[in-house]
């Protein structure tokens, strides 16, 4: 297997090389473990894996209440009819719905 690299970076993996750009490099990967693959940085003689993506934080009660407020007038209203200020903007009612109640 080779490995297509360009700018440090393995964009591509083939099992055979073919003619490429000069500005791009093949490097022989039957020997490397773990095997490289597509998005992984190579700095002339190491293959580094790209540090793992996180999936993004479970939302919290507090941000379902800021989504529903958000997303629906109706909610607003009743925040509104619960502070009784109908005044209240969105922003406020936001951070009413995450304050902490005694």
């Amino acid at each position: 297997m080779e490995a297509l690299i360009f700018d440090g970076k393995v964009v591509q993996i083939e099992a055979q090389e073919f003619p490429v750009s000069p500005a791009l490099s093949w490097v022989d990967i039957n020997s490397v473990t773990p095997r490289p693959k597509v998005g992984w940085t190579y700095n002339g003689v190491v293959f580094t894996a790209p540090p793992p993506v996180l999936a993004p934080p479970k939302p919290t009660d507090a941000d379902r209440a800021e989504a529903s407020i958000r997303s629906n007038p109706g909610n607003l209203a009743i925040w509104r009819a619960i502070s009784g200020n109908n005044a209240l903007t969105e922003d406020a009612a936001v951070a009413l719905s995450r304050a902490k109640l005694p």
